[in-house]
């Protein structure tokens, strides 16, 4: 399919940007809004679907991938989520996911590695070299295990990540912020 176009919508806390694209990535078309969060905002879903159906009946759209906040992290609202997209694009393939684990495919290209986002929401996500995911923070895990809790800055940063691949786990006692992140279970 040579015409073929993908959607692409970036949601978070603060924005809503939405671009179709061609094969070669070049933007066609877009659409910038408020935010879609649905733990704060609770016109997250007109907002989302306001940018949305401009879209809606593109003759050529092959897929679209829709990177929602807070998705994964309370199941009723990752319904509402997938419901919505699954409603307005139902005879083309979607996949929806956490905002912060398409900014990780997208800062390593699925390789392993640890993002820690700090924007509106705050939160580590972490792949390993098998593709098993791993996160702490956001909006639905309990304030224990948010991410400014793990501490920031570069020192800590690199230190997580190592962490988390096994090359500081004896040193793990020592450090409780590194615990927190290296031990965060899987959750595919």
């Amino acid at each position: 399919m040579s015409d073929a176009l993908i959607l692409g919508i970036d949601g978070g806390g603060s924005k809503v940007l939405v671009a179709l694209a061609d094969k070669r990535g070049r933007i066609l078309r877009r659409s910038l809004g408020h935010g879609v969060n649905p733990m704060d905002n609770p016109n997250w879903l007109q907002e989302l679907e306001q940018h949305l159906l401009p879209f809606r009946d593109e003759g050529n759209l092959a897929a679209v991938a829709a990177a929602l906040p807070a998705y994964g992290e309370v199941e009723r609202l990752s319904a509402l989520q997938r419901d919505a997209i699954e409603r307005l694009f139902p005879n083309v393939p979607r996949r929806v996911l956490n905002d912060v684990d398409a900014a990780h495919l997208g800062a390593f290209a699925g390789e392993p590695g640890i993002l820690i986002l700090s924007g509106t929401g705050s939160m580590a996500w972490a792949r390993n070299s098998k593709g098993q995911s791993a996160r702490t923070g956001g909006w639905g895990i309990s304030s224990v295990m948010r991410v400014a809790a793990i501490g920031s800055g570069r020192g800590r940063s690199t230190s997580s990540a190592k962490a988390w691949t096994g090359v500081l786990r004896q040193q793990l006692s020592q450090r409780p912020c590194l615990t927190t992140l290296a031990s965060t279970r899987a959750i595919r």
